[in-house]
């Protein structure tokens, strides 16, 4: 609607759109067609330097792949680090886990007291888990979001390359490591809608000001979160495409969890359309 667009349908491609895509296809796939012959007349002509191309081109992005996914266990947070493959890595900022209410920044009060309510009346909450940032140790949900969702609809789209390069049980232990954590940081009602979410965990004075490895630190981490009357809808909309597609992702292997991930990523899009506002507390200047 704010494009201008009267659809009525949840998820509709026009039929405009559909045409220009078949066109692009199109114009691709002759380039396609038109490399292929190029190879083929090169394989033909120089056919031990083809062999030793398709080797090292097979070898080389199997790896890449491979060792990629390490990089989620260098920036892994919580209580459950020391599990990951990294003998270097350890547990950190498991404190996290009593992050305080009354420092919470975005929160209403209704939005507050249900949270306590959740736990039991406490003023803590916990966000512990998750994934650091880019070489800080800050925890965005709106960067984990968009991680997330990457991955999730690479393994959708291409599950074989996971497969053959033995990579597949290390990929869905780092995409629960996220789902868990968007589903621990949002708060949903009886009706599963949600009321509150955590957008982030510490602040850039509070992480810049420490260069120290993250099983070191004990710096107070001040937390942000959206409700109604504080929304973050790209943080909120990255959350739900995340948890969408690692429904996706999950769905023949454990359908239990996929449905639950499918219900927060419900609640997280609904959330989004309604309060389509961001803000930046907390974000500014670092995005």
């Amino acid at each position: 609607n704010n494009l201008g667009w009267n659809y009525t349908e949840k998820f509709f491609v026009p039929d405009e759109v559909k045409a220009e895509m078949a066109d692009i296809t199109a114009k691709l796939e002759d380039k396609k067609a038109d490399w292929d012959k190029l190879y083929a007349d090169y394989k033909a002509a120089y056919p031990e330097l083809a062999a030793e191309l398709e080797a090292w081109i097979a070898d080389d992005y199997a790896k890449a792949l491979e060792l990629s996914l390490y990089f989620y266990d260098a920036n892994q947070c919580g209580s459950e680090v020391s599990d990951n493959p990294l003998t270097w890595r350890d547990d950190c900022h498991v404190y996290d886990s009593e992050a305080s209410l009354n420092s919470a920044v975005g929160l209403s009060s209704s939005s507050k007291s249900f949270i306590m309510n959740q736990n039991g009346g406490s003023d803590k909450v916990d966000v512990s888990g998750g994934y650091h940032d880019a070489g800080d140790h800050i925890k965005f949900s709106m960067t984990m979001g968009f991680s997330c969702a990457s991955l999730a609809w690479s393994y959708y789209t291409y599950p074989e390359s996971y497969i053959d390069t033995g990579s597949e049980a290390h990929l869905m232990d780092i995409l629960k490591t996220f789902c868990d954590y968007f589903m621990k940081v949002t708060y949903l009602d009886d009706s599963n809608n949600v009321v509150a979410f955590c957008y982030q965990v510490a602040s850039e004075g509070e992480d810049h000001s420490v260069w120290t490895s993250p099983e070191s630190q004990t710096m107070s981490r001040t937390t942000y979160w959206a409700d109604a009357s504080h929304p973050s809808a790209d943080a909120s909309g990255q959350m739900a495409a995340a948890l969408a597609s690692c429904s996706l992702a999950f769905k023949d292997k454990a359908p239990e969890y996929s449905a639950e991930c499918l219900k927060y990523a419900n609640a997280l899009s609904e959330f989004t359309k309604k309060y389509p506002q961001a803000t930046y507390d907390g974000v500014s200047p670092m995005y």
